[in-house]
């Protein structure tokens, strides 16, 4: 019985396989390393890492990944796209058809998320971008931007190519969710509920504060911004009344708690379309609401994009600044080839193996064997995506998210044994579950091991 219900499973797996395609989500994790000399927790999240965009028409149709008329799209300086020349009357833009990252620009990574628009696209909170995220210090974080903006009217200034809405926290919704909040005032830091679904919008500002100092620029001529990226904090939203009017600028205070409990885990922070042409290089999360009065844009840009900045994150072999396919099909590369690379050597022990394979699974990454698309799970998407590749027996070359789990760099019997015997499969995010019972293990992978034998027999 055990052997057909196998059966039944990888059948459906592979009907499953001609409709289902798994996503690959964008996980940013922080290491316990970011950390300021004065103590301030921080993590860098790059705009072009985006983990989910929807995008919707002004039919309420979810428009297709490199749709012209999206709102959230990702530019990157190898396929420039240009801004547009005439506004929806048919008027000269005024700094229209530029470059949206010119050659010049001093996009981290040189990409970036761009709020998009032509005339058949809508004008609302519809369109949404998500970036998923891992903490390791618990804190209250405060949210920073690198951005910059273009004009897309005749009107001379960025009066409406400046807003965003935000969320009210981690793994909220950033228009519904603020209804009914509890936060506190901005300004007075008195407890205040939110009442609207815009409460949540901000201003991407014209303010610019280098240590201290502020420079204003609201002017589309000038080079200052259209492609030139520029720091802010964005701690405050603006005040608006339950029918959704406007009050005035200051709002309920904008910063997002990570707990203990919280720690590990993979939240979502997104964000929703407002008035577009805004560029967003990447968010900056610090525990310090000072960055701006300490430092100078320079000093941020160098320490937070340029190169003097080690990520820290213990695993990134490949120097992202996260740990993701690439970094565990590096190491499961060095262990096939044995030859022992102390840069991959997690566990200090003078060996390249299976140990730093589990090191990196386990303790770095902190999810489970079998987590094929590494977004924190092993479910049934993993097994459909790994199967989906289509290496499974045949002694072809595979990589981690077509099956290699054991660092062999194939995918048979041995990595879904290996998998199994992790204990996480259907049973959520590592940090949050306990591990099932030795006895429910074991029935798993007798169950698989039995099928395996009798696959062997048959052929």
């Amino acid at each position: 019985m055990v052997i057909q219900s196998f059966k039944r499973f990888f059948f459906l797996l592979f009907a499953l396989c001609c409709c289902v395609q798994a996503a690959e989500a964008v996980v940013t994790q922080q290491s316990t390393n970011n950390v300021l000399d004065d103590g301030t927790a921080w993590l860098w999240v790059e705009g072009e890492a985006v983990a989910d965009l929807t995008r919707i028409n002004l039919d309420g149709d979810v428009l297709e990944i490199g749709n012209p008329n999206a709102r959230f799209i990702v530019v990157d300086q190898e396929t420039p796209m240009k801004t547009i020349e005439l506004d929806v009357n048919g008027f000269d833009v005024i700094g229209g058809g530029l470059d949206v990252l010119p050659a010049a620009s001093n996009a981290s990574g040189g990409g970036a998320l761009f709020d998009n628009w032509t005339p058949e696209g809508p004008n609302d909170g519809a369109n949404t971008a998500t970036w998923q995220m891992q903490f390791e210090i618990p804190a209250t974080y405060f949210m920073y931007m690198h951005y910059t903006m273009f004009n897309r009217d005749a009107v001379p200034n960025y009066l409406n190519e400046d807003s965003i809405y935000v969320p009210p926290a981690f793994n909220m919704n950033s228009r519904m969710d603020w209804v009914g909040f509890e936060g506190e005032r901005f300004d007075t830091e008195e407890e205040e509920l939110g009442n609207s679904s815009r409460d949540g919008w901000m201003p991407l500002s014209k303010n610019v504060v280098s240590k201290g100092e502020v420079e204003t620029n609201d002017d589309p001529f000038s080079e200052f911004w259209n492609g030139n990226f520029h720091w802010s904090i964005n701690n405050q939203a603006v005040n608006m009344d339950e029918n959704d009017f406007w009050v005035n600028d200051v709002g309920l205070a904008v910063k997002y708690e990570v707990t203990e409990e919280m720690v590990g885990q993979v939240l979502d922070f997104q964000i929703s379309a407002r008035e577009p042409y805004g560029a967003i290089d990447g968010f900056l999360f610090a525990s310090s609401d000072l960055l701006l009065e300490d430092y100078t844009q320079g000093e941020i840009d160098d320490f937070f994009l340029n190169s003097n900045v080690d990520p820290g994150v213990v695993g990134d072999f490949d120097g992202s600044g996260a740990l993701d396919l690439p970094d565990v099909n590096l190491l499961n590369a060095e262990i096939n080839a044995q030859t022992n690379n102390a840069e991959f050597d997690l566990t200090e022990d003078g060996k390249v193996d299976n140990a730093d394979l589990g090191n990196w699974v386990s303790v770095q990454r902190k999810t489970w064997f079998g987590d094929a698309n590494l977004d924190g799970e092993f479910n049934s998407s993993d097994l459909v995506r790994v199967f989906q590749a289509g290496t499974y027996e045949l002694e072809q070359p595979a990589t981690w998210d077509q099956g290699d789990w054991n660092g062999d760099l194939r995918f048979n019997s041995g990595d879904l044994v290996a998998a199994f015997q992790d204990g996480g499969y259907e049973v959520g995010p590592k940090a949050a579950v306990v591990v099932p019972e030795p006895a429910t293990v074991s029935m798993i992978l007798i169950g698989l091991v039995s099928l395996m034998i009798k696959r062997k027999k048959i052929g």
